[in-house]
């Protein structure tokens, strides 16, 4: 985690949106998540602001998370245990049996979580220059 790096204007543009309290984490589509989930299907996460994925790329959002410029609050989704189950997997080569051990798992598919500010985001986004708009 360092914060002697000099954010680029989308990373500040995406740290502000989140001091803002505009920026979740989690599914972009709730009801969708939920049917996938019951078909055994992906979900995918994403950063949501405002509750449509907008704004800084999946990149940015890595990359500010990784230097420890923000935190997903992912302790405050809601588990509970999901008992080890057998999968079977069919392909060309023919099919595999994986066991998958029991494991904590969100009650609701569709969650989103709040993202926030560190302390070393705050102070990068305090040091960052503004940005004008226009002459």
């Amino acid at each position: 985690m360092s914060t002697t790096r000099t954010p680029t204007p989308r990373q500040r543009e995406a740290l502000a949106l989140v001091a803002q309290g505009h920026v979740e984490y989690g599914a972009e589509y709730p009801n969708m998540a939920r049917r996938a989930a019951r078909r055994n299907g992906l979900v995918m996460r994403a950063f949501v602001i405002d509750g449509r994925r907008q704004g800084p790329g999946r990149s940015t959002w890595q990359a500010i998370e990784e230097r420890g410029w923000i935190t997903v609050r992912h302790g405050l989704v809601s588990t509970h245990i999901v008992p080890e189950r057998t999968q079977t997997y069919r392909g060309l080569t023919g099919t595999a049996t994986r066991t998958i051990p029991a494991h904590p798992e969100p009650i609701d598919p569709g969650w989103r979580t709040p993202v926030e500010l560190t302390n070393a985001g705050r102070q990068i986004l305090a040091q960052a220059p503004t940005v004008k708009h226009g002459p």
